[in-house]
């Protein structure tokens, strides 16, 4: 069973090819205009006797160009609400502005919900948790340099690849969200580029983002952390992938690569490429893009349209005994 694509937006884009980036126009989409990073306070007001007086709180939001919208809630009284999800309800015109009250998500947690957005007879976007307390959205800070998307055209197998264009500071927490991850291990070197891979691009589509993936094949040398480097050595591999994204510089479009087992924050392609290639005897055979659905580099000039089932399983099984090999080798250290 596939799992189903999250995050398709239905636009249409015109490539015109200069290197290995693209530019390119949108097909008009309902929230085109005002999608990006939303941030913002609020002061939630009592409106019953019990509980304290009032809610201060920082809520956050992501919006596709589709209206899709996911988030976050963060109050000290009640702590975080990190699965908030919902829409923005567009006007019939075409929307040059943000209208909180236009956006309606919820979070539902085991201490009751919370509303942001619209509610019935008001003109003004407003927050209420658990029915009780009720106060006005305040906006912040906006990001629409994450508005959209752009095609990558990748040479070697003549693909085009449509990809998020973030801000550099949209890409850098989303790979701080990647990094933070317990359940990949960015240490473990000596293979298992491809489950990393494909788990991050899963978390990235959750999280309303198109990513791609970045291959290099030919022969490369990675440095592992001491204590596994003290037991194994140098780890070795014949080809590596991690996620990429394009990030907005000046007029530029450029692909980023996320990948946590080998920096501490997204860098562009070529320095990406530039460290993998870093041991003197390593050599770089082909490197390429592919979409987000492809897995190994056997689907190089496959043109998936969904997460296969097999490469899901293998993924699952991939981390699992990885995670169980790194605390083998950790333990024979103690």
């Amino acid at each position: 069973m596939k799992r189903s694509n999250t995050n398709t937006f239905f636009h249409a884009a015109l490539v015109a090819l200069l290197g290995s980036v693209t530019a390119a126009t949108w097909a008009a989409a309902p929230c085109q205009s005002i999608a990006g990073t939303y941030s913002g306070t609020f002061d939630a007001k009592n409106s019953t006797a019990e509980g304290p007086a009032s809610v201060p709180g920082i809520w956050t939001i992501d919006m596709d160009m589709d209206c899709r919208v996911i988030g976050s809630v963060m109050t000290e009284a009640i702590g975080s609400w990190k699965k908030l999800t919902g829409e923005y309800k567009p006007t019939g015109a075409p929307n040059a502005t943000f209208a909180p009250e236009r956006l309606q998500a919820t979070a539902y947690e085991s201490g009751g919900s919370i509303l942001l957005g619209g509610v019935p007879d008001s003109d003004k976007g407003l927050v209420r948790i658990n029915k009780r307390y009720t106060g006005v959205l305040r906006v912040t800070s906006i990001d629409q340099t994450s508005a959209g998307t752009a095609m990558l055209h990748s040479k070697a197998n003549n693909q085009d690849i449509e990809l998020s264009v973030l801000s550099e500071e949209k890409a850098q927490r989303l790979f701080d969200f990647l990094a933070a991850r317990p359940d990949i291990r960015y240490d473990w070197l000596y293979e298992g580029a491809m489950y990393r891979a494909q788990k991050m691009a899963l978390l990235l589509d959750d999280r309303l983002v198109t990513s791609g993936k970045a291959f290099v094949e030919g022969a490369f040398y990675l440095d592992p952390k001491p204590e596994f480097a003290a037991l194994k050595g140098m780890a070795p591999v014949w080809f590596h992938v991690a996620p990429v994204v394009l990030v907005r510089r000046g007029s530029e479009n450029v692909p980023y690569i996320l990948d946590p087992s080998l920096f501490s924050k997204p860098v562009p392609h070529t320095v990406w490429k530039e460290k993998l290639l870093a041991k003197p005897k390593s050599k770089l055979k082909q490197e390429y893009y592919t979409n987000r659905f492809a897995y190994t580099p056997d689907d190089k000039n496959a043109k998936l349209d969904d997460y296969q089932e097999d490469a899901l399983n293998d993924m699952d099984r991939g981390l699992r005994n990885i995670a169980r090999d790194a605390y083998v080798l950790e333990s024979m250290k103690r």
